[in-house]
């Protein structure tokens, strides 16, 4: 299992929506691939449409962590934004305290 990881936060709704596309794409990609892969921005993007959810790392983390601990390897999309990104940079950290393997992706 594959665990996707990239930026989502962002005051302007374009660049998330835009993000959201990009973490849709690489996953349909892995896919056709017959590899199997996730991301918690899924999740978060479709309770955000209809429930009022934070949208922070404080709130997600132990979630996401749940997930990528349950992983062989994460997948980081270069997307705008990843190198300041609270959520990346704690999920980096996880992955290097626990021997999870990063790769790291143009979008």
């Amino acid at each position: 299992m594959i665990y996707i990881a990239a930026p989502y936060g962002d005051p302007h709704k374009p660049i998330i929506e835009y993000r959201i596309h990009k973490v849709e794409e690489y996953l349909a990609y892995l896919m056709f691939k017959g590899e199997h892969a996730i991301s918690p921005l899924l999740m978060h993007h479709v309770l955000n449409k209809g429930f009022i959810i934070p949208d922070d790392f404080k709130f997600w983390g132990n979630y996401c962590l749940s997930l990528l601990k349950r992983c062989d390897k994460m997948i980081v999309l270069k997307l705008d934004g990843w190198v300041g990104s609270r959520g990346v940079g704690e999920e980096i950290l996880f992955c290097n305290a626990n021997d999870i393997p990063v790769e790291f992706r143009e979008p």
